[in-house]
Formats: C-alpha cells, sequence, structure tokens
C-alpha cells in the first residue's frame, strides 16, 4: 500500500490544477475527466473548509489508473481564512481488486445454492 503525504498553499493549488484541466482537455482525453475532478474537489474544500476524504483514481507514468482515496484539511491563515490544505493520498488498488474478487465469488455461491435447492 502506497501513501503519500503533501501540502500546498492556496495559491499554487487553483493555478496548477486550472492548467492541469486545460491540458488535459487538450491532450489526454483519457485523463481530462480526472483533473476535472481534483479541481472540483480542491475548490469545494477551499469554499467549505474543513476536513474532505474522497476515493478517485490517479494516472501513474506507466500510464496505469490506481484507485486512492484522498484525505485533505484546509489550513487556515491568522485570519482564519483557508491558506491551504495538507493530506494524504493512500493506494487503495490492492483493497479494491480483493473487493471485486469477493463479489464475484458471492456472485457465484449464491448460484450454486440457488441450483442445489
Amino acid at each position: 500500500m502506497m501513501k503519500l503525504s503533501f501540502w500546498m498553499p492556496r495559491r499554487h493549488i487553483l493555478p496548477q490544477c486550472k492548467v492541469l484541466v486545460d491540458t488535459a482537455l487538450s491532450g489526454v482525453e483519457a485523463r481530462a475527466h480526472l483533473a476535472a475532478i481534483y479541481y472540483g474537489k480542491d475548490r469545494e474544500l477551499f469554499e467549505n473548509p474543513g476536513i474532505q476524504q474522497y476515493e478517485s483514481q490517479i494516472a501513474h507514468a506507466d500510464g496505469s489508473l490506481h484507485d486512492v482515496v484522498f484525505d485533505k484539511a484546509t489550513i487556515v491563515d491568522e485570519k482564519g481564512e483557508p491558506d491551504g490544505f495538507v493530506g494524504v493520498i493512500l493506494d487503495i488498488t490492492s483493497r479494491k481488486h480483493a473487493e471485486r474478487r469477493l463479489v464475484r465469488q458471492c456472485h457465484y455461491l449464491s448460484k450454486s445454492l440457488f441450483f442445489l435447492i
């Protein structure tokens, strides 16, 4: 399980995400929806300061998609205004694969039991 911690001041987050969205939309269409999700969630967190957790995916350099959980919280300045956020990205790809295997096994077992009755 991979864990990545990060901190970004507000002045860097939204402009970088906007560039990421624009680049994705004009370039790699398959990843554009991910960039739009990140941008929207960052804006949402700054408009509603506090704690945010959500599942999404991240595209690795090799092109593979990994399931992740984002845990983020706003950091406030001396006036109490959001000034950035700190967070952790947790790779849950293995857990998601295991969950899908369990669902398939349960489905198979329920079909098998149906024919036994």
